[in-house]
């Protein structure tokens, strides 16, 4: 009887090892399904990360282009300003010269 009890009891560890087991299993296949889907998201992200960079660099080289531009356009408009105020300048020097010489 006692082997009979035994070898019940060996069947219910048996069991309970099998569906330990599986449980385990299913965890392990259900962690790597996981890590497979947050590796792709990640390699997902770094693609993303390096082209917002290169993206970010090429935006700050326009940025520089532009300001090289509006420097270049505000010296333009100061000297044109400076110009234009010597022009004024010489047509009041005439026009008073000719005040003068027709006094």
């Amino acid at each position: 009887m006692y082997c009979i009890v035994h070898i019940i009891n060996i069947s219910i560890s048996a069991a309970e090892t099998q569906t330990q087991l599986a449980g385990a299993t299913e965890k392990e296949r259900f962690a790597s399904e996981k890590l497979m889907d947050m590796t792709t998201r990640l390699s997902s992200l770094e693609s993303q990360v390096s082209s917002l960079r290169q993206e970010r660099s090429r935006l700050i080289a326009d940025l520089e282009v532009e300001r090289t531009k509006c420097e270049l356009v505000e010296e333009t408009r100061a000297k044109s300003v400076s110009h234009s105020l010597q022009l004024q300048q010489i047509e009041q020097s005439s026009l008073l010269d000719e005040k003068k010489n027709w006094l």
